[in-house]
């Protein structure tokens, strides 16, 4: 299997998709909750293309989109006072790049945990 992502352009957009796995012990009324007040501040960005989140059981699914990199930086930066609520939770466990990413932006999104796939990027075009 081919391993090296199909992209029509190396500038634009940051986009990803992850999955991330509720802790048995958190509260989901307290998941609801987190994840409603990320949505209203992704919402209130204008670099934010998209922002989306759907949860199935213990696990959650979520895909987003941001005009560039700096947009992806802000919408980290406004989120970061939330991250201590995250951890206890839930954990990362996927992200999909589906766009080019920098090694800046890779550096950022390697500190979540998650796995990166190598290759860095989905289908674009």
């Amino acid at each position: 299997m081919r391993n090296t992502p199909l992209i029509a352009a190396k500038t634009g957009p940051v986009g990803l998709m992850y999955k991330v796995e509720i802790h048995d012990d958190a509260s989901m009324d307290d998941v609801y909750q987190l994840t409603e007040e990320m949505r209203q501040q992704a919402e209130s960005q204008d670099g934010t293309l998209l922002w989306e989140l759907s949860i199935a059981g213990r696990a959650a699914y979520g895909y987003e989109r941001y005009r560039d990199t700096e947009a992806f930086k802000a919408h980290l930066a406004d989120l970061a006072p939330l991250f201590p609520r995250i951890g206890p939770l839930w954990k990362t466990t996927m992200m999909v790049p589906t766009t080019p990413l920098s090694p800046e932006v890779t550096e950022m999104l390697s500190g979540f945990g998650a796995t990166i796939p190598d290759g860095n990027a989905g289908i674009e075009g």
